[in-house]
């Protein structure tokens, strides 16, 4: 039988969904950014890619403070 997910795993399972997510789209932004800059400017910048984690990190910060708020108050009784 399934017992009942306490409310730490579901924000935690939420976060981690949206951090993955925000991951997928980082590196797809990023790394299209680099390959046309590449081609066209003949600019290889290996170091571009840190970006990848300093916007992820600074997601993570964002979401992890204010998510978690809109989402107790979102479910708050009228």
């Amino acid at each position: 039988m399934s017992h009942p997910l306490s409310r730490a795993s579901i924000l935690l399972g939420r976060f981690l969904g949206c951090m993955v997510l925000a991951a997928g789209s980082l590196v797809y932004t990023f790394l299209g950014a680099w390959l046309v800059t590449g081609l066209k400017v003949n600019l290889w910048h290996w170091p571009f890619f840190f970006g990848i984690l300093t916007t992820l990190l600074l997601y993570c910060s964002l979401f992890g403070g204010h998510g978690c708020r809109f989402t107790c108050c979102l479910h708050r009784p009228p």
